[in-house]
Formats: structure tokens, C-alpha cells, sequence
């Protein structure tokens, strides 16, 4: 084992951390645009990283998820294409997506983290899920997420 890839492995264990214990607090650095930048960028790997395959068995469909820009412009798309237990994920739109999601970067890393369950997010209008009611329900179970936190915790971003 190296340095480098020590202190690679320590950075992401402290993220990790970071993002379990304050993934509310870290969500709110999707308020500046350039964190934004690199939240988006970094969604791919994390989508994929978070995939359940055993949920997607027998599973093929294209959806599509946006993700809103906290300053207002048009949402980053990305085409998530579901294949019998795997999932490739794309920057921009989807082709002829069954369904898609909208959801704030912020709000994900919420979801990611526990802090909060999609059905909340669901109910406040924050998650907005649409195309057939079937596959944009089953859309949020494709990813493992953390049991969410007690029911303290707040939904305010």
C-alpha cells in the first residue's frame, strides 16, 4: 500500500462519515454554483456506486433523471439505462425515458445519507416523479439508501 492511496482511502472513509452524520449540513453546499459543478459531476460514479442489482432484475427501462440547479438555470440531466440488474449512467437527456425524477442535488445527498426517505421528499414536492406511475415508483428503490434518521429531522434545506 502507498501514501497516495492511503490518504485516498482516508479522504473517502472521512467523506463517508461526513455524509452520514451531516448530511444535511453537507447538502447545503449545493447552494454555490461551482459545489454544484462538482456535485454533478460526481453523480455518476455515485449512482452508480449506490445501484441495487437485485432490484433490477428482469428490469429494462431508460429513465431519466434532473437534477435542479439551486440558482434556477435548467436542471443537469443524465439518461440511467437499466438492464437486467445493471445500470449505466449518462450525462444528458434520456432517450425515450419510461420515467424520470427531479430532485435537487442538495436534496440527494440528503437521501444518500439518510437524513431524509424519498417518500418525504415525495410529499413536500421535492422529489417530483413522473412517466408511467409504475417504473417512477420503483425508480428510488433501484438505489440502496440508509434507513432514513428519526423523525426529527427536518425536511428544511
Amino acid at each position: 500500500m502507498t501514501i497516495g492511496s492511503t490518504v485516498r482511502d482516508t479522504g473517502r472513509a472521512r467523506a463517508r462519515t461526513l455524509l452520514r452524520h451531516g448530511g444535511s449540513r453537507f447538502a447545503k453546499l449545493d447552494q454555490r454554483a461551482p459545489t454544484h459543478r462538482l456535485i454533478v459531476r460526481a453523480l455518476p460514479l455515485a449512482l452508480a456506486k449506490r445501484f441495487d442489482p437485485d432490484s433490477a432484475r428482469g428490469l429494462e427501462a431508460v429513465l431519466e433523471l434532473r437534477v435542479s440547479n439551486p440558482d434556477g438555470r435548467e436542471p443537469d440531466l443524465f439518461e440511467l439505462m437499466i438492464s437486467d440488474g445493471s445500470c449505466e449512467v449518462r450525462p444528458g437527456p434520456a432517450h425515450d425515458p419510461g420515467a424520470s425524477a427531479q430532485i435537487g442535488a442538495d436534496d440527494m445527498i440528503r437521501l444518500a445519507s439518510g437524513a431524509v426517505g424519498w417518500p418525504q421528499l415525495l410529499a413536500a414536492g421535492r422529489l417530483e416523479l413522473s412517466g408511467d406511475p409504475f417504473l417512477a415508483l420503483r425508480f428510488p428503490n433501484l438505489f440502496r439508501l440508509p434507513a432514513q434518521s428519526p423523525p426529527s429531522t427536518s425536511l428544511s434545506p
